[in-house]
């Protein structure tokens, strides 16, 4: 079962077929189970494995959502936030709204 807080695999600007397809080859894999739009709740026991980056042993998850899903083995897997801090306010205006660079074809800073 692949949990993502986002209605698409890849959020943001990508191309709508590789989303598409990605989603698609996760859905065909047998037994593989995909649910979009829900977070995990962590609760203590969850919170102090989440250093570790896995959880093993059989429990019950919940998302958000009240999605309720049993497992034996669990990855914590976090996207990552772009680290700005350097240049925010020099190129606040050159930033999209995740906070990384507009750049051209030759990854020059747009302007």
């Amino acid at each position: 079962t692949l949990v993502h807080s986002h209605q698409d695999l890849i959020p943001g600007d990508f191309n709508p077929k590789l989303k598409s397809d990605l989603k698609s080859k996760i859905e065909g894999i047998q037994n593989a189970k995909l649910i979009l739009g829900e977070k995990i709740i962590l609760d203590e026991s969850t919170k102090e494995s989440f250093t570790k980056k896995y959880l093993s042993g059989k429990r019950t998850l919940e998302t958000d959502k009240g999605t309720k899903i049993d497992t034996d083995l669990v990855f914590f897997c976090g996207g990552a936030k772009v680290n700005n801090a350097s240049y925010s306010k020099t190129f606040e205006s050159k930033m999209d709204s995740s906070g990384r660079l507009k750049v051209n074809q030759f990854l020059q800073v747009e302007g």
